[in-house]
């Protein structure tokens, strides 16, 4: 996947990853989920890694 035409180069693409922390957020996922406290869980592990 590239950002500018045809190119597969990943350099002419810069990507940016943002995190978004919101206890309502997590709270409203873990209650649409088919997995129970799924949000939950990954915020754990998301945080245990740092």
């Amino acid at each position: 996947m590239s950002c500018s035409g045809d190119s597969d180069d990943d350099s002419s693409c810069k990507r940016k990853v943002a995190y978004v922390y919101s206890p309502e957020y997590i709270q409203t996922c873990d209650s649409l989920s088919k997995v129970p406290n799924r949000m939950s869980y990954l915020e754990t592990q998301v945080w245990s890694t740092h």
